[in-house]
Protein backbone atom coordinates (compact mmCIF):
# COMPACT_ATOMS: atom_id res chain seq x y z
CA UNK A 1 0.00 0.00 0.00
CA UNK A 2 2.86 2.35 0.75
CA UNK A 3 4.17 1.96 -2.78
CA UNK A 4 0.80 3.05 -4.19
CA UNK A 5 0.69 6.01 -1.80
CA UNK A 6 4.06 7.34 -3.00
CA UNK A 7 3.44 6.71 -6.69
CA UNK A 8 5.46 3.54 -7.29
CA UNK A 9 3.94 1.71 -10.28
CA UNK A 10 5.83 -1.62 -10.28
CA UNK A 11 7.37 -4.02 -7.77
CA UNK A 12 10.01 -6.74 -8.18
CA UNK A 13 10.23 -10.06 -6.30
CA UNK A 14 13.66 -10.85 -4.81
CA UNK A 15 14.48 -14.16 -3.09
CA UNK A 16 17.14 -14.92 -0.49
CA UNK A 17 18.94 -16.69 -3.37
CA UNK A 18 20.08 -19.70 -1.40
CA UNK A 19 19.35 -23.44 -1.35
CA UNK A 20 16.38 -23.00 1.01
CA UNK A 21 14.26 -20.88 -1.33
CA UNK A 22 11.11 -22.78 -2.37
CA UNK A 23 10.90 -23.55 -6.07
CA UNK A 24 7.83 -21.40 -6.74
CA UNK A 25 9.66 -18.39 -5.27
CA UNK A 26 12.87 -19.19 -7.15
CA UNK A 27 10.83 -18.93 -10.37
CA UNK A 28 9.62 -15.47 -9.32
CA UNK A 29 13.08 -14.06 -8.54
CA UNK A 30 13.46 -10.85 -10.53
CA UNK A 31 9.89 -10.85 -11.88
CA UNK A 32 8.18 -7.46 -12.04
CA UNK A 33 4.43 -6.77 -11.78
CA UNK A 34 2.32 -3.63 -11.37
CA UNK A 35 1.84 -2.69 -7.71
CA UNK A 36 -1.17 -4.56 -6.31
CA UNK A 37 -1.17 -7.25 -9.00
CA UNK A 38 -0.52 -10.81 -7.89
CA UNK A 39 2.62 -12.69 -8.83
CA UNK A 40 2.25 -16.17 -10.37
CA UNK A 41 2.15 -17.79 -6.89
CA UNK A 42 -0.93 -15.78 -5.87
CA UNK A 43 0.87 -13.28 -3.63
CA UNK A 44 0.89 -9.52 -4.21
CA UNK A 45 4.21 -9.38 -2.32
CA UNK A 46 6.30 -11.83 -0.24
CA UNK A 47 4.53 -13.12 2.89
CA UNK A 48 1.21 -11.63 1.69
CA UNK A 49 -1.26 -12.49 4.48
CA UNK A 50 -4.15 -12.33 1.99
CA UNK A 51 -2.71 -15.18 -0.07
CA UNK A 52 -4.86 -18.29 0.37
CA UNK A 53 -1.92 -20.72 0.10
CA UNK A 54 -0.01 -20.95 3.40
CA UNK A 55 2.73 -22.88 1.59
CA UNK A 56 3.58 -19.68 -0.29
CA UNK A 57 3.57 -17.47 2.80
CA UNK A 58 4.89 -19.32 5.86
CA UNK A 59 8.59 -18.74 6.56
CA UNK A 60 9.04 -16.72 3.38
CA UNK A 61 12.33 -14.79 3.42
CA UNK A 62 11.81 -13.03 0.09
CA UNK A 63 11.48 -9.28 -0.33
CA UNK A 64 9.95 -6.97 -2.86
CA UNK A 65 11.51 -3.77 -4.08
CA UNK A 66 10.09 -0.74 -5.83
CA UNK A 67 10.86 -0.48 -9.52
CA UNK A 68 11.48 3.14 -10.47
CA UNK A 69 11.34 3.83 -14.19
CA UNK A 70 14.66 5.10 -15.54
CA UNK A 71 16.67 3.87 -12.52
CA UNK A 72 18.75 0.69 -12.67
Amino acid sequence: MYYEDVGVKKTQWITARDEFVRESHRQLDGKVVPVGQRFANGCRYPADQDCHDAGEVCNCRCRSIAVIEGVE
